[in-house]
């Protein structure tokens, strides 16, 4: 996917009109775009991370419900060749939403 596209341009303004703030993710070729997870999406991931049966799938669920592009049957074939990017991107849209590992700004006053 060309982000640079007038085309592609077009449908982030579209995207961003809807969802608000975006981010585009890149590994092994394929693009998507997410968005921040809402608060019951988050809060649902985080009770799916302390849950040991759910917890291999929690960030795959975070990722399906905050991918915005491209749609839902074409993440699943991306998914389906290489499943681990489910896990990667599932942990970069939770950083997005704001559990990230990068530390606060700290500032004593």
């Amino acid at each position: 996917m060309d982000l640079t596209s007038e085309e592609m341009q077009k449908k982030v303004a579209e995207l961003k009109a809807k969802h608000g703030p975006l981010q585009a993710l890149t590994r092994e070729g394929h693009t998507i775009i997410i968005r921040r997870a809402t608060e019951a999406e988050f809060e649902a991931y985080m009770a799916a991370m302390v849950d040991p049966q759910r917890k291999v799938q929690a960030p795959r669920t975070l990722l399906e419900r905050t991918c915005v592009y491209p749609d839902a049957a074409e993440l699943q074939s991306i998914l389906k060749a290489q499943p681990g990017l489910a896990y990667k991107w599932g942990d970069e849209s939770s950083d997005f939403s704001g559990l990230t590992s990068r530390p606060s700004e700290k500032k004593d006053l």
